[in-house]
């Protein structure tokens, strides 16, 4: 059952998420304050719901979701992940010959800011700045989507997961919602196997390895990249692996604050 919560606690949330928002461009008052007016508009989704298509557009205030094919195989097929402070474009999920589903994989709080970021008649956007923070927001999509295209044809398993994970790290770190030696990651192992195309014994396994080898630790709903640098250069292709369990070298790893601002 949903917690239901109250007028100034569904404002405050809303202030938490402009602030997110603002880390890049800082939003005007008046932005500010029509965001946090849209608390009515609040949709609070269950886990497993899938999001109705449509012309609305909102942001993420909290839990994960993700865009999904279902092939005619009857497998899943995670294209993308949306986390706290994403931009959710209902419209861009069906096209002639595919429907791209959002799902979401934790209970999902979502606010409606369509009518925010609708341009009276002129085309003169009533919230400039909110629009370009969103617009802002599709290029980074765009971006991860690239990169899970070189995840899927040029790295093996064990690099993309790791990968895989250096992003998750990287946006929910930029959220504020965790930091560089732990971060949530409330989905389980079973997302995971559907966005690279492996099994959920095979992603169960990588995990342990590469916690045995002492690169991460994990549990239920964290992760921690116990040794960043060779960590991303594992995710980047440059970890040569030999029979020893720390047997690897690579190559001018990027400074971990470098790599947090990849996508700033």
């Amino acid at each position: 059952m949903a917690i239901v919560k109250s007028a100034s606690q569904e404002r405050a949330r809303l202030a938490a998420l402009v602030d997110r928002l603002s880390s890049d461009e800082k939003l005007p008052l008046s932005d500010r304050n029509a965001v946090c007016g849209q608390w009515r508009d609040i949709s609070h989704l269950r886990s497993g719901a899938v999001m109705p298509a449509g012309d609305q557009v909102g942001f993420i205030v909290s839990g994960w979701a993700c865009r999904l094919l279902r092939l005619p195989t009857k497998r899943r097929q995670i294209i993308s992940f949306l986390v706290p402070g994403d931009v959710v474009r209902r419209s861009t999920m069906q096209d002639s010959a595919h429907a791209v589903e959002v799902v979401c994989l934790t209970p999902v709080d979502l606010v409606d800011v369509t009518v925010l970021l609708q341009g009276d008649p002129s085309g003169k956007q009533s919230f400039p700045a909110l629009s370009r923070i969103a617009a802002r927001l599709d290029t980074y999509a765009e971006r991860f989507l690239l990169d899970h295209l070189i995840r899927l044809g040029a790295r093996d398993a064990r690099a993309g997961i790791a990968d895989l994970l250096l992003e998750f790290e990287r946006r929910v770190v930029a959220q504020g919602l965790g930091n560089c030696e732990r971060f949530p990651m409330p989905i389980g192992q079973r997302p995971i196997g559907d966005a690279m195309g492996l099994s959920l014994v095979h992603v169960n396994r990588t995990l342990k390895q590469l916690r045995m080898e002492g690169l991460i630790d994990f549990g239920p709903g964290w992760v921690r990249i116990v040794q960043p640098e060779m960590f991303a250069a594992l995710a980047r292709g440059d970890v040569v692996q030999s029979r020893g369990a720390h047997a690897a070298a690579f190559k001018g790893p990027p400074h971990r604050a470098e790599a947090l601002r990849q996508f700033a």
